[in-house]
């Protein structure tokens, strides 16, 4: 037996209430079961509870066993001084507060279906990477679109914490927040640090000064990416090199090491010179680049900014001295969509946050909406148990469900779980 599953059991009344009395025979009427505290202290409080012929209002201490009362020194500690009742699941010992007096003790052994922890326990100990996965098909439909509507509610504040983190750290520049942001998503998984120390190492204000001179912004971006530290007879390279050297040290930049850098078994799409001269052009058309994405109204609205040209040298090669031919000069409609849901959409919903706009937040939810559910591993393995999702929000709930609920195993923080063990 756990405590986290006892106060399951208390949170939501899953016992027989109707003979409850306390250890020494009083009878007990639960008037308000309280509110669960996370934090330190007693585990739930503004309970109201009427012991006897007396009514109490206070806080509610649950242990598996009423001797950890003892063994966690609770009599010694102020805290629980406001305890009314202590809930267990096994009464082994008496437990007494600071004044030597007992505290009012109820046992819940016996008051539930031990089929309820049996399951519970069956999923803590499954190797399935979804513990409930054979039950999913029994949730009802309306109860699956609540859920991962608060999902994805979920996930976008988890980011908005991340983004607000940026705001502490750029003292509120908002173009810095979005500019950072997106870098971070522009390297994808493989490349995603060495895009983040790029951001750092190269302010966007230095970018924006060159706003109207792509090849400036280019050579910023492939000089303090560390790439352009070679010997070339490429006229371009050799432009690059030019500009690079006096802007380093006009703006006093740092250099990142290029074997960060990962091209091994990388699509050369995706080689990292490429993306930066994708970069360039998309931050030079991009102006001011918070206002425009937090202002941006649909996908389509988003898609049209990478309808650009790269400059000539781009055109034939994927990175610096590496030709090829018939190179797409925009990233692909994956790639889009990843910087849709990971950049513009959050920060959105910042600026809902911001602002207090809750109209805003609503265009955060429809954006999502709009896109059609990600096919990914995650997708297809609740797809298995019957677990569909139609819209990118509800496939982006998914990855929210399966990082904070199924893989820690928080089932009882789960509604999918609740309503499988209630029933």
């Amino acid at each position: 037996m756990t405590e986290d599953f006892l106060y399951y059991i208390w949170q939501f009344r899953l016992f027989d209430t109707s003979q409850l009395r306390t250890t020494s025979g009083e009878p007990v009427h639960i008037l308000n079961y309280g509110i669960r505290n996370t934090n330190s202290g007693p585990d739930f409080s503004n309970a109201r509870i009427r012991i006897g012929s007396y009514t109490f209002a206070g806080q509610v201490e649950i242990h598996t066993y009423s001797s950890e009362w003892l063994q966690h020194k609770h009599h010694l500690d102020n805290a629980y001084r406001n305890v009314i009742l202590h809930v267990v699941y096994e009464h082994d010992a008496s437990n007494i507060d600071e004044q030597r007096i007992n505290k009012p003790t109820i046992q819940l052994k016996g008051l539930f279906n031990e089929h309820i922890w049996s399951n519970y326990l069956d999923w803590l100990n499954t190797k399935r990477e979804i513990p409930c996965g054979d039950s999913l098909r029994l949730i009802l439909p309306q109860r699956t679109h609540f859920w991962l509507e608060r999902l994805f509610i979920e996930r976008l504040s988890d980011k908005v914490t991340r983004i607000r983190e940026l705001f502490d750290i750029t003292l509120g520049n908002k173009e810095e927040i979005a500019y950072r942001l997106l870098l971070r998503y522009f390297g994808r998984t493989v490349h995603a640090p060495a895009y983040e120390q790029l951001s750092v190492l190269l302010p966007y204000k230095h970018l924006m000064k060159h706003s109207h001179q792509l090849v400036i912004l280019e050579a910023l971006l492939l000089g303090v990416s560390g790439f352009l530290k070679i010997s070339s007879e490429d006229p371009y390279i050799n432009t690059l090199q030019s500009h690079y050297v006096f802007y380093k040290d006009k703006y006093q930049l740092e250099e990142m090491d290029a074997s960060v850098w990962k091209l091994l078994r990388m699509r050369p799409v995706a080689f990292p010179g490429h993306r930066l001269a994708q970069l360039a052009v998309l931050l030079q058309q991009t102006l001011p680049l918070y206002s425009r994405l937090a202002s941006i109204q649909s996908f389509m609205d988003f898609e049209s900014l990478f309808d650009f040209q790269l400059s000539t040298y781009w055109k034939n090669h994927y990175h610096l001295g590496i030709a090829g031919n018939k190179i797409s000069e925009r990233p692909g409609i994956d790639f889009i969509r990843n910087l849709f849901i990971n950049v513009v959409i959050p920060l959105v919903f910042f600026e809902s946050d911001w602002s207090g706009n809750d109209d805003i937040k609503e265009r955060a939810v429809y954006l999502a909406d709009q896109l059609s559910a990600e096919d990914n591993r995650l997708t297809r393995m609740y797809h298995k148990y019957g677990l569909h999702t139609k819209t990118a929000s509800e496939s982006q709930a998914l990855v929210q469900l399966y990082n904070h609920y199924c893989t820690k195993k928080k089932c009882l923080s789960c509604a999918f779980g609740h309503d499988i063990l209630k029933d």
